[in-house]
């Protein structure tokens, strides 16, 4: 509340396509957001390598059509000096003891699911959160949680970011949805309508990324747990009944 107080916040409407979950990230996407000035920054862009090795999925393929034998793929550099760009860029909008906050829509599953399997897993004690982006906003939520916001429909859980776009702009359709450039400047309308805005510096609307990270981590000890959990008396691996 403070940051917001001094005029402090950026927002960083963050969009990750992957390979599938054998493949990893094959490209970052983040759109900046001035809410003060209500003005757009300077984006970042880039494709990601995966590792060698890494297993594509045809599905995710098709949603947003990056495929591994693309020359935007075979150009790309991996993981590693993509996250080294993004935390300069986070750095270089964010001088001056500005703090920023990371919003994607319904983005605990999916988009900041995949920044916490990239800085607590796969390249853990490696690649960071940036520090000076501490907060996390899901702007689904914080549409659906306060009734008094004139963005809220029935049924808004089960729409989409292209949807409500939809919605707010009077059109029909998205189009390029999917495209994370797309997707990403489509968030970023949402979150710079006033109906949305009003809402955003309260309470339920943002948390901590170290929360967020918090609630994974349990998650993962009680998976863990569960695939070393003794079968109950009576079954046997291969049982699916009693």
């Amino acid at each position: 509340h403070e940051d917001f107080g001094a005029k402090n916040i950026v927002l960083f409407n963050v969009h990750l396509e992957t390979g599938g979950n054998l493949c990893g990230p094959v490209q970052i996407l983040v759109a900046a957001f001035d809410p003060h000035n209500k003005i757009s920054l300077v984006e970042f862009d880039s494709y990601v390598k995966p590792a060698y090795g890494a297993e594509w999925n045809q599905f995710t393929i098709n949603v947003h059509g990056i495929e591994p034998s693309q020359q935007r793929i075979k150009d790309a550099r991996q993981i590693e000096a993509v996250w080294h760009d993004l935390l300069e860029y986070f750095d270089r909008l964010l001088k001056g003891g500005k703090k920023g906050i990371i919003l994607a829509w319904g983005g605990k599953a999916c988009d900041v699911e995949w920044m916490f399997r990239i800085t607590e897993e796969t390249h853990l004690g490696v690649l960071k959160m940036p520090d000076n982006v501490p907060y996390f906003c899901d702007p689904r939520h914080v549409i659906h949680h306060y009734k008094g916001c004139k963005l809220c429909t029935e049924g808004m859980l089960g729409l989409g970011r292209a949807e409500m776009w939809c919605h707010i702009t009077n059109n029909d359709r998205l189009g390029g949805a999917h495209s994370p450039i797309v997707d990403a400047r489509a968030q970023q309308e949402i979150l710079s309508d006033d109906r949305f805005l009003q809402f955003l510096d309260k309470p339920e609307s943002i948390v901590s990324i170290d929360s967020v990270w918090e609630a994974k981590r349990k998650k993962r000890i009680l998976q863990d747990a569960e695939l070393k959990r003794p079968l109950p008396k009576g079954w046997t691996e291969d049982d699916t009944t009693w």
